[in-house]
C-alpha cells in the first residue's frame, strides 16, 4: 500500500490516472500500465474556483493533452508567472545598477555628443 503525495504519472490500462488525487492510497498493482513517481511535496496549496466559458475550456484541455500537463498546472504556472514579475523586474535593475557602478566609463554630468562623434563611423 502507498499513498501519493504528488506524481507524474503514465496512463494505458484500464485506470484513470486522473483517479488518483494528493493523499490517496493505491495498491501497488493499481495498473500494469500506471507508472507513478511518488515524491512528498512540503507545499500547502489553496484551492480556488474560476467562472470560465465551457467552449475556452475544452479548448484549453487540449492544449494542456498536447503539452502533457493539466489545466489545473497550466493555470498554477501562469499564476506564479504573474507573482514573480515584480521580482524579475527589480533583480533586473539591481543587477544594471551594479553594472553601472563597476562600469569604468565617465562621461561626466555636463557631457554631450558632438556632431562629430554623433555621426562617425
Amino acid at each position: 500500500m502507498g499513498r501519493v503525495d504528488a506524481f507524474t504519472s503514465t496512463y494505458t490500462g484500464p485506470h484513470s490516472a486522473d483517479q488518483l488525487e494528493p493523499g490517496d492510497e493505491f495498491d501497488d498493482d493499481i495498473s500494469p500500465g500506471l507508472h507513478t513517481s511518488c515524491v512528498t511535496v512540503e507545499t500547502v496549496m489553496k484551492n480556488i474556483t474560476l467562472a470560465i466559458e465551457e467552449e475556452v475550456l475544452d479548448k484549453v484541455r487540449v492544449v494542456a493533452a498536447e503539452k502533457r500537463t493539466t489545466v489545473n498546472a497550466m493555470v498554477r504556472e501562469y499564476l506564479m508567472e504573474i507573482a514573480g514579475r515584480d521580482e524579475k523586474i527589480k533583480n533586473a535593475r539591481r543587477q544594471l545598477l551594479e553594472l553601472m557602478e563597476q562600469s569604468k566609463g565617465d562621461m561626466g554630468p555636463d557631457w554631450k555628443w558632438s556632431r562629430e562623434e554623433t555621426y562617425e563611423r
